[in-house]
């Protein structure tokens, strides 16, 4: 009835309907969803309990004690503190965070704004207490209309501003050299034997303003004076051979110096004059 290619047939219309399955290579499907999702469940509750345990009041920096600050500005130094701590350390938290707060990475950031002899970082509980010790500011470094507080080992303490009181001898960089904190921008013994000079023109009774240096012509140095003169002097070499010369020029030769352009004594005992 069926025919003898029924069976073959058969199985073929079987094949093509996807109907058949070798029961050889059958294999189990394993379901790995459920337990997919309960650990993305079990992650995200772990992250949720450590954000809200990190974000609990007793965990955040919520003072900040100074000490030591006899000439900096309290106010501006409190200030880069507030920033810093302000600054996300991670998407979801800031550096006020006691657990993510780094006291290396607060001195890398202070670094560039301060330059202190002495800086100790303590943080107890919710406080953050620091401890400094500043470096005497000898003179003040002018140089791109900037203005920067400088120590007598010639070492930048910070930058400055118009307002703070002029009671510091003022050095102008002629070369508009770009300086940074902490950096070094003339030797001790060259501050030293400026200062020299400076007490020796008082003593001659020579009124000047400020001291300028070009660095790029072999650390030329000079002093202008009030009368608008300059006088060059040489910082290495012998201060009071050099105050001595100019003595005797002010005193023989130049008895009026309201046409003068500028006095040099850097070649020995021969002084030139303009």
């Amino acid at each position: 009835m069926f025919g003898r290619n029924y069976p073959r047939r058969f199985q073929q219309k079987r094949y093509g309907q996807k109907q058949y399955k070798n029961p050889y290579f059958s294999h189990k499907r394993f379901l790995y969803y459920p337990y997919l999702w309960v650990s993305v469940g079990v992650a995200v509750c772990i992250v949720i309990l450590v954000c809200f345990a990190f974000s609990l009041p007793t965990f955040k920096i919520s003072s900040v004690s100074v000490t030591g600050l006899d000439r900096t500005s309290k106010e501006d130094f409190e200030s880069h503190i507030i920033g810093y701590l302000s600054q996300r350390r991670s998407v979801l938290f800031k550096n006020t965070n006691r657990f993510l707060f780094s006291k290396s990475a607060l001195k890398f950031y202070l670094d560039s704004f301060y330059n202190f002899e002495q800086f100790d970082v303590s943080l107890k509980k919710n406080t953050l207490s620091i401890t400094l010790k500043e470096r005497a500011s000898q003179l003040v470094w002018k140089t791109l209309d900037e203005l920067y507080l400088v120590d007598f080992n010639g070492v930048v303490i910070r930058q400055t501003s118009q307002s703070d009181p002029a009671t510091l001898p003022l050095f102008v960089d002629r070369n508009n050299v770009q300086v940074k904190v902490g950096g070094l921008i003339l030797s001790t013994d060259e501050i030293k034997k400026t200062f020299e000079f400076h007490e020796g023109l008082k003593r001659l009774q020579i009124g000047f303003t400020e001291t300028q240096v070009d660095r790029l012509a072999g650390k030329w140095i000079g002093i202008l004076t009030v009368n608008g003169y300059t006088i060059l002097f040489d910082a290495t070499g012998d201060i009071d051979a050099q105050l001595r010369r100019l003595e005797i020029l002010k005193k023989d030769t130049l008895k009026n110096d309201q046409k003068l352009q500028y006095i040099d004594l850097r070649f020995g005992d021969h002084v030139y004059y303009k």
